[in-house]
């Protein structure tokens, strides 16, 4: 399956195009404070979003603009923060998933896009840190 990423840091960029590149195409790169992103990914209609925002910074109307622009598009938010106030107010604007970067590794961060580009689950901190507890080593 190949998906066609639009990511919110030029770093995750930079990792999707060093790993697995028949399964990730990276279509652009933003800035979530840029007010061009909605019609950016409205032009590009990307199958998944990449969404990292900082601590309290969730941003739950970008969220539901993208969704509004993209509603084919998985939206994933790569969160800094394990705060449920911010995984519950992403889930609600209609993030597909919720993920904590200091608890899923590099491997993992990867089989969860592709996991939720493919079945649009939604992961809050906790849930995700146990999902992935049970997979199979790196």
């Amino acid at each position: 399956m190949h998906f066609r990423l639009m990511l919110g840091r030029p770093t995750l960029a930079a990792f999707f195009s060093a790993r697995d590149r028949g399964v990730f195409e990276v279509v652009g790169v933003f800035d979530p404070a840029d007010p061009g992103v909605v019609n950016e990914a409205r032009r590009l209609q990307p199958d998944a979003i990449i969404l990292d925002f900082p601590p309290g910074g969730a941003k739950p109307a970008l969220i539901t603009a993208l969704r509004k622009a993209c509603p084919s598009a998985a939206l994933v938010v790569w969160a800094r923060s394990e705060n449920p106030e911010d995984a519950a107010a992403a889930i609600e604007a209609s993030a597909d998933g919720y993920l904590v970067q200091e608890n899923v590794s590099p491997a993992k961060f990867l089989e969860a896009v592709r996991l939720i580009s493919q079945t649009r689950l939604s992961f809050f901190p906790c849930s995700a840190l146990s999902f992935f507890s049970k997979t199979p080593s790196d």
